[in-house]
């Protein structure tokens, strides 16, 4: 669905994320990558190095690189060199995991040490029901120790539990984690997400966060660009781009990721999407009474999936989103703006500070 909104460079994206493999010490039942240990295709270290340095040369709003997976930290050095050329061009750097590399004391150390030699500032790790199969809590516990006594902030990302499964509670209740949560925020947190239905294995999972999320406005398009291993670019990087082809927007060879965004700028789908939801896009176009089977009760990126994927949905759009364009695109606009205003603001209370004054 073109759109002639047209975009300055600095409105380009403020985060690169890399996803240089979906290969992956577990093969979780409800991963959205079908991640396993068999996977082969990869990024190779000089695509990873190459797309760091096109992102920084592309987008001057450009503010961090994320590294995620598949299990990144698999890739050693090449991960390592990543991280260090990011931090090299003075941009923030990120790693999600499954802190397979915490299954002793001396191994997690050691991985955490080349992480922060490396520029790394922030360690995320995913656990809960699916992953503690393959990597056990106390795993878990001991990287997120040893990336935090390296210094680097670290977020632990909890599945909620189902009837089956228990590791919210043995989380909470291990001495090490309690240990690391009186730290205070500013140098460790943990969070409780919601994990899709992806196969006929699904656990139903309690209520929780997800009730809050599902209903927001997307993030992740405009502000995040993400090179997958199969040498595509994507505009987002939530649980369901992959199966959802309109979220390919280029490829490393053909298009390039300048060029990408700027395919992603033309489509008001996105912006649409951007600014409501897919939830929100879903009840206006259906007046508020949309079909049951289109609105998730899980996540938004299960939502937006379904918005993709349905016929009467994608007709309904065609039909009717010249009736939302100009609203839509105002408040696109008054956003743009705003988002500018604040970074403006932001730089120069850093650049003030960095001057002590």
């Amino acid at each position: 669905m073109e759109n002639h909104f047209e975009f300055l460079p600095e409105d380009g994206p403020s985060t690169l994320t890399v996803i240089p493999t979906y290969r992956c010490t577990a093969a979780c039942e409800q991963c959205c990558f079908g991640s396993n240990p068999h996977i082969k295709e990869r990024l190779s270290k000089e695509e990873i190095l190459e797309a760091v340095r096109e992102a920084k040369n592309a987008f001057p709003n450009l503010k961090q690189v994320v590294f995620s997976g598949g299990e990144c930290v698999m890739l050693g050095e090449d991960l390592y060199a990543g991280i260090a050329l990011a931090s090299s061009l003075k941009l923030s750097t990120r790693i999600v995991t499954n802190g397979y590399w915490g299954a002793s004391p001396n191994k997690a150390a050691k991985v955490a040490r080349r992480l922060r030699e490396s520029g790394l500032k922030e360690l995320n790790i995913s656990t809960g029901r699916d992953h503690a199969k393959y990597v056990s809590v106390d795993a878990v516990l001991r990287a997120a120790q040893a990336a935090v006594d390296e210094e680097m902030f670290t977020l632990i990302t909890i599945e909620q539990d189902a009837e089956d499964s228990d590791v919210v509670a043995q989380i909470n209740s291990n001495p090490l984690f309690i240990a690391l949560r009186n730290l205070g925020n500013e140098k460790f947190r943990h969070q409780i997400n919601t994990w899709m239905k992806f196969n006929d294995q699904h656990k139903d999972r309690s209520v929780g966060s997800s009730q809050v999320s599902r209903n927001n406005p997307c993030t992740q398009l405009f502000s995040n660009i993400v090179i997958t291993p199969h040498k595509n670019i994507a505009a987002c990087c939530g649980l369901t781009y992959e199966h959802i082809p309109e979220m390919r927007i280029g490829t490393l060879a053909s298009t390039g990721l300048k060029a990408a965004f700027g395919e992603e700028a033309k489509d008001f789908l996105k912006i649409w999407i951007h600014i409501d939801g897919p939830d929100g896009v879903i009840r206006k176009i259906f007046d508020n009474e949309p079909p049951e089977e289109l609105i998730s009760k899980d996540h938004m990126c299960d939502t937006c999936a379904r918005l993709h994927k349905s016929e009467l949905a994608r007709s309904k759009i065609r039909e009717r989103y010249r009736e939302f364009y100009p609203e839509v695109m105002l408040r696109f606009g008054m956003k743009k703006f705003i988002d500018a205003k604040i970074t403006n603001e932001a730089d120069k209370r850093e650049i003030g500070g960095s001057n002590g004054t």
